[in-house]
């Protein structure tokens, strides 16, 4: 799933390639661990429901199969955990992050619950609930897609002392020899470029830099953010406007 995110007033859009593992994976039930087997407790009819119901794309059809097999068995939480991710993958976003929550109370953390957590209120504006989760999932995986995500909310709330470190510490796990991309809108906004994913980070440094006056900081970062791909327009456009704002 690719989406277009807005981050300032200086038009400044990314598109990402790296995406949501949420909205990537395939909503399959894993089978418990060993654990005895209790009959009815996984009816083979309402599994067979689910399985053909999500080959056809029917998802209230899975997601009612899934309720009847967690009602026969209430402590099978891989399948409530399948259910938060069908919840969040077909954008209904206040049933997974009630699920999410629940999942995460009575059995604790796993990065697909959180996950689903900081997707569910990300899409229902509970900004600091996902910036939370978002941050819980860095800390844990270190993996930047969700320190980017956490640091795309910081911005957007205008929260800039907390972007500023999150910045520096996925700066810090995204080396120069990285090779992950992000695809950043040209001036234009009709046209993409493809960037070094730490470019697009250092891009968005050196705006939230300039937010907290940090001129000399904010041009070395769009400076940083050229050496790595030259032609970033965005990049360019910044460093020129950063340029005239310390002229004056």
């Amino acid at each position: 799933m690719q989406r277009y995110i807005q981050f300032s007033s200086r038009s400044l859009v990314l598109l990402l390639v790296t995406t949501s593992l949420v909205m990537g994976q395939k909503a399959q039930p894993t089978q418990p661990a060993k654990q005895p087997v209790v009959p009815g407790a996984y009816p083979d009819a309402h599994l067979a429901v689910y399985r053909n119901a999500m080959s056809l794309q029917d998802y209230a059809t899975a997601i009612s199969a899934l309720h009847y097999i967690l009602a026969a068995n209430p402590t099978g939480a891989p399948y409530a955990d399948t259910l938060a991710l069908v919840y969040a993958q077909t954008g209904q976003f206040v049933q997974a992050g009630r699920l999410a929550e629940v999942q995460l109370a009575a059995k604790g953390y796993s990065d697909l619950r959180m996950e689903v957590k900081a997707l569910a209120n990300s899409q229902l504006k509970n900004w600091v609930k996902a910036i939370d989760a978002y941050g819980a999932l860095f800390e844990k995986t270190q993996k930047p897609v969700f320190g980017f995500e956490k640091l795309k909310l910081e911005y957007d709330i205008k929260r800039m002392g907390e972007a500023a470190l999150t910045a520096e510490q996925l700066l810090k796990v995204v080396p120069a020899t990285d090779s992950s991309q992000l695809q950043v809108a040209m001036l234009d906004g009709k046209q993409v470029q493809t960037v070094a994913f730490r470019a697009g980070l250092l891009n968005l440094q050196g705006l939230i830099l300039l937010e907290l006056k940090k001129r000399d900081m904010a041009l070395a970062a769009f400076n940083e953010a050229l050496k790595l791909n030259p032609d970033f327009e965005q990049a360019k456009n910044n460093l020129t406007v950063a340029n005239a704002i310390a002229a004056k």
